[in-house]
């Protein structure tokens, strides 16, 4: 869901039940919920009022909902992310699979696998 506030800092992710991320001026992300038996982008109005009520919980600053859309997300079993170099295609990298943790921890993420490809090294593993 996407709100706009006047009254939210710009420069921080607020964690909580949810992520409500700065995408600019006073625009915001916030999100998700999760339906394991649905698998499809099709927003309903009970994910959406379940997120009204997940960040009218870490805050209080008022808000206006601006957009809601839903989207599937990435993830593996074991809820492990994969990063690794593909066995055909050795210039191409799988980096996949963050689930709920992506925004937090996918710069990071990002970040060394750069490291990795700027040393030559090969990357090939999963946390």
């Amino acid at each position: 869901m996407q709100i706009e506030s006047e009254e939210l800092p710009k420069d921080c992710i607020l964690h909580g039940h949810v992520k409500v991320i700065p995408l600019g001026g006073y625009q915001y992300i916030c999100g998700a919920t999760y339906d394991f038996n649905t698998i499809d982008e099709i927003p309903t109005q009970e994910g959406k009022e379940k997120l009204i009520m997940s960040v009218e919980k870490i805050i209080t600053p008022t808000f206006r909902v601006s957009g809601h859309f839903a989207s599937i997300r990435p993830s593996t079993i074991d809820r492990r992310p994969i990063i690794q170099q593909h066995k055909d295609h050795p210039l191409l990298y799988i980096f996949n699979g963050l689930g709920s943790k992506g925004v937090m921890m996918g710069p990071w993420m990002a970040n060394m696998l750069c490291q990795q490809l700027v040393k030559g090294e090969i990357l090939d593993f999963r946390f």
